[in-house]
This record gives C-alpha cells, sequence and structure tokens, in this order.
C-alpha cells in the first residue's frame, strides 16, 4: 500500500506502525446459529427453513395472518384473530 495506512493514507507506516484491539477476530465471538434459531420468525417466503409444524398447518388451512411476508397471527373458526 506505498508505506501508507489503509483508512486514510496519510499516516507512514514503519515496522512499529500498529493498531489496537484483539490479537484475532474470533475472539469474543456470538454464537450466531445459536442466536438466529431463537430469533427467526415465521416467514412466507421459506417456510420449511422458518416455520414450525402448527405454522406450517396454518398456512396450509388459511388461518395464517400475514403483514409483510411474516407470521404475525391467525384466526379461529369463528373469526377472531388471534395476535
Amino acid at each position: 500500500m506505498f508505506n501508507s495506512d489503509v483508512s486514510t493514507g496519510a499516516q507512514a507506516i514503519s515496522n512499529t506502525y500498529s493498531t489496537t484491539g484483539p490479537a484475532s477476530a474470533l475472539s469474543g465471538k456470538v454464537d450466531i446459529f445459536k442466536t438466529f434459531k431463537t430469533s427467526v420468525r415465521c416467514c412466507y417466503w421459506d417456510v420449511f427453513e422458518t416455520c414450525n409444524a402448527i405454522q406450517t398447518a396454518m398456512i396450509a388451512n388459511g388461518s395464517a395472518i400475514f403483514q409483510d411476508y411474516i407470521l404475525i397471527g391467525y384466526k379461529l373458526a369463528n373469526g377472531q384473530q388471534m395476535f
């Protein structure tokens, strides 16, 4: 990079130039898959991956209520909506 820092190009670098922070990007990592699985919403465009069996059945029988393709509630047999 022509002996200058990447962010601004204004700072001349040498063997002693360094930044602060953890030595590894993996230190202090969050288990993204655990977080994702507990926060997934039932999405109309990916039913088999994001919806459980009950939600899939509601979609199949027409009682599911969606807003912006996300399941937000369902209709009871008497027409009452549950959110």
